[in-house]
């Protein structure tokens, strides 16, 4: 049976296409049985030395490469915990280190005789895979990747494998997975793979901007972008001909969590649906219940590969097998997202029962969710925003359980926080009233205040632009006392401290009161589970003024995603301390003070508090505090506000597009870069 099995592992791998190396990567890691192990990778090796000479230089090239990364995950990387070391699954049948020791000193013998057959052939593997990390997010900084190879000795396999796997053993993301049971994500759509082997990342978040970047980046996905434009480019109409490039680009992190998501019911993989259907719900709606057929019959034939009854029960395989781990990215600042979400909820508050299956919102995210495709909505990372997307994915969630499809998976769902935008959007706010208020002193200064980088931290706190703010005429917080905050209201011109504590103040209110609703008899009653929806906190920034609040102090959320150039920033930091109870301090009330006392006073409060309705729905569930206040954002001002605009279109517009000819003019943002994509294919 080994031999058997091992026949197909090599077979897989000799294929040309990723799909098949993926396969062969997780029937060894994932879907081989600890007991199986040793003899499967016994009867393979002799395959593969017994096959070697006779192979081609591509296929000796996958075997290396293949080879390598095995004998890193299982030499003390997180991977194990996924299967071989998964006591939950398999009790005393797991691998200990001690057990594994001599697997992986068999699979660094085998790698040493081929090097010691043909040296150069291994060199140029490992020099490759080096070039490879390298690449990630090379066109956009520095990523961890990137940072790690360079320091990878590719002088041999040994001294490679050594490398990887020690980091893979003291990862500062290893010890925040481990301390902490949610979801750990990657915004990018490379480095996904590495990611899961070395510290369990288990979430992927994609949109146009990262496809692209994924595209330019890695040499196979750019070769098959090739292929594909070279064959459809002037076949396929312009929304179609993008989608399949996305779906291209995000390939490879689809593979690398297919396995996660068999085995653990996580490893998402988040793609954006066709940003330009902000005001076109009727195509939104299409578009994601296309995607999801398209989804579930790649991963039929993905999983149909797979020793699934080796690992897997009968009913896990029944209800997973074919099942996309693909969830649907879609814009939140629009009205069509959750349609009369709120007029549905106040009516069924005002009668005094809650029936999250009954009315229907005409929300596009509730309508797919309870056909049992699960959503990411974006949203700016506001309080209201946040809680209306929660009510109508809970709805949706307990509508398709209502519904009982027999093959569905009621899985996670998520309400991604884009706590560094609406941070840098308040930054914008509060150059926009500086440099008003000094063109009303006819300061020529004004023009160069808005030239001025909102979205880096720190930029409120260069002294020239303190010098023009009190110029204005308005108080600088750091030359008064707390005490005197309130003397001054609306006047203050913000501390960059205080605006980078926005998306950790927002991100703790909203994820207590969605604690606080998730544990209400009334929910639980209909269903709703703490995992099946939650708040992820994305879009984050860098470490700023001795702090790290965006990663640190929001460690215990549902989930967390991270660029590669601030899982670097994350590694590099000795002092790193994710507690999982973070998530529960308190954030530093003089800050917030600051804030509501400053020039952005009004537009934080927008940000930081809930609405009337939400007040009203909130009160009736027994969870509404004064401080929650009743000033938040409203659902149709979403669309106008200047974080839901630069998102999309790179810029504030004075008119929002409405038309097709009228959207493909952005070459900025979300929109810019499905027009920039579109541009790239035609040209190949």
């Amino acid at each position: 049976m080994s031999t058997d099995k091992a026949r197909i592992i090599l077979n897989q791998l000799k294929s040309e296409n990723l799909t098949s190396w993926a396969q062969a990567f997780d029937n060894l890691t994932c879907f081989t049985h600890p007991s199986n192990l040793q003899e499967r990778i016994k009867s393979l090796g002799k395959l593969i030395t017994e096959e070697f000479e006779k192979s081609s230089p591509e296929e000796k090239e996958r075997l290396i490469k293949f080879l390598t990364w095995l004998t890193i995950a299982l030499d003390g990387c997180y991977e194990l915990r996924l299967n071989l070391q998964n006591r939950n699954r398999h009790g005393s049948s797991i691998l200990t280190d001690a057990e594994l020791k001599p697997i992986v000193q068999e699979l660094l013998a085998l790698l040493e005789e081929f090097e010691s057959k043909d040296k150069e052939l291994v060199i140029d593997v490992l020099r490759s895979e080096k070039s490879r990390l390298t690449n990630i997010m090379s066109t956009r900084g520095t990523s961890l990747f990137a940072a790690k190879a360079q320091s990878a000795d590719t002088t041999s396999s040994r001294n490679w494998i050594s490398y990887w796997s020690e980091f893979g053993r003291s990862s500062n993301l290893r010890k925040y997975r481990e301390r902490v049971d949610g979801l750990i994500g990657v915004d990018y759509g490379l480095g996904v793979f590495e990611s899961r082997i070395f510290w369990g990342a288990n979430l992927v978040m994609m949109n146009p901007t990262l496809a692209r970047l994924a595209l330019a980046e890695d040499d196979e996905l750019q070769a098959m972008k090739g292929e594909f434009a070279q064959r459809y480019a002037h076949q396929y109409p312009k929304e179609r001909l993008v989608r399949e490039a996305t779906k291209i680009a995000g390939l490879k992190a689809r593979l690398a969590l297919r396995a996660v998501f068999l085995l653990t019911g996580k490893g998402k993989i988040s793609f954006q649906v066709n940003p330009r259907t902000y005001n076109q719900p009727h195509k939104l709606e299409e578009d994601i219940r296309s995607l999801y057929q398209e989804f579930n019959q790649e991963a039929l034939e993905y999983d149909s590969g797979l020793f699934l009854d080796e690992v897997l029960t009968l009913e896990e395989i029944k209800q997973k097998k074919g099942q996309t781990h693909v969830f649907f990215k879609v814009d939140g600042s629009s009205r069509n997202v959750y349609g009369e979400i709120e007029e549905v909820m106040l009516k069924q508050v005002r009668k005094g029962k809650i029936d999250l299956t009954q009315d229907d919102t005409g929300g596009v995210m509730e309508r797919v969710m309870s056909d049992g495709m699960n959503c990411n909505v974006t949203v700016a990372g506001f309080v209201t925003d946040g809680l209306w997307a929660f009510f109508c994915q809970i709805r949706g969630h307990c509508k398709a359980r209502k519904k009982a499809h027999p093959r569905q998976t009621i899985s996670h769902s998520i309400i991604t926080k884009m706590g560094g935008r609406v941070e840098a959007s308040l930054r914008w706010t509060a150059l926009q009233k500086l440099a008003t208020a000094l063109k009303e002193k006819n300061n020529l200064e004004a023009d160069t205040v808005l030239k001025a980088d909102h979205t880096k931290n720190g930029t409120l706190e260069d002294p020239g632009l303190r010098k023009l703010a009190r110029e204005a005429g308005f108080i600088l917080p750091e030359e008064i006392t707390r005490a005197d905050y309130e003397k001054h209201e609306r006047k203050l011109f913000p501390q960059d401290t205080a605006i980078c504590s926005i998306a950790e103040a927002i991100s703790k209110r909203s994820h207590r009161i969605i604690g606080d609703l998730k544990k209400h008899c009334i929910l639980g009653e209909q269903g709703v589970q703490e995992w099946e929806t939650g708040d992820l906190q994305a879009s984050m920034r860098p470490p700023y003024a001795g702090r790290f609040a965006h990663v640190e102090e929001l460690t215990g959320m549902y989930a967390q995603g991270h660029f590669p150039d601030i899982a670097l920033a994350i590694e590099q930091w000795k002092d790193f301390n994710p507690d999982p109870g973070n998530i529960n301090k308190p954030v530093d009330q003089k800050k917030i003070a600051q804030l509501y006392s400053s020039i952005i006073g009004e537009e934080f409060a927008k940000a930081y508090e809930v609405s009337d309705e939400l007040k009203e729905i909130l009160t009736f569930f027994g969870v509404y505090k004064e401080e929650y206040g009743n000033r938040g954002i409203k659902i149709d001002e979403l669309y106008q506000h200047p974080f839901s605009q630069q998102t999309l279109f790179g810029e504030v517009l004075d008119r929002i597009p409405q038309t097709d000819e009228e959207k493909d003019q952005i070459k900025k943002g979300f929109i810019g870069d499905f027009n920039l994509l579109y541009d790239e294919l035609v040209a190949i």
